[in-house]
């Protein structure tokens, strides 16, 4: 990935702020996202010998849903900030923005928080309509305490 690379000496040369938009694509989530549509725009500038790059990883993660297996998409949205040594002659962006995405995903992929699922008996998406299969309610030697508690 060298174009997620900052070389120091030609930021030396720019004396100035030098400014990019990569695409990218994490190695790490390929397994559970279908669809990585991302870029990264940041902002790369020396200060006091140091490399200083500011920016954002923006655009949408097409995953399927823990619950109900159906395809939604995850707006991606999240700030990078990182300082580096200015006497290093490369610096790779490519860690600090995977490790910035795999941290601030969810635990659990849900197309939404109250997503239903599916039924365990037939495999129908409940988020769709209710499947009319009958649920056991339970072990009948309960029936007694769960009345008390209804009351």
């Amino acid at each position: 990935m060298d174009k997620l690379k900052i070389y120091t000496a030609r930021l030396r040369k720019l004396e100035s702020i030098e400014q990019f938009i990569e695409s990218f694509r994490c190695r790490e989530i390929e397994e559970s996202s279908k669809n990585q549509n991302l870029s990264v725009r940041y902002s790369a500038y020396i200060v006091d010998e140091q490399v200083i790059v500011n920016g954002s990883i923006q655009g949408t993660l097409e995953l399927e849903c823990g619950r109900c297996l159906e395809n939604y998409a995850l707006p991606v949205d999240l700030p990078v900030s990182c300082v580096y040594p200015a006497d290093l002659e490369e610096i790779d962006l490519s860690d600090e923005l995977r490790q910035t995405l795999i941290l601030n995903l969810p635990n659990k992929y849900l197309c939404k928080d109250d997503c239903h699922g599916l039924c365990p008996k037939c495999g129908k998406n409940l988020n769709l309509g209710a499947c009319g299969c009958l649920h056991d309610t339970g072990d009948v030697r309960w029936e007694k305490l769960r009345d008390i508690f209804k009351k």
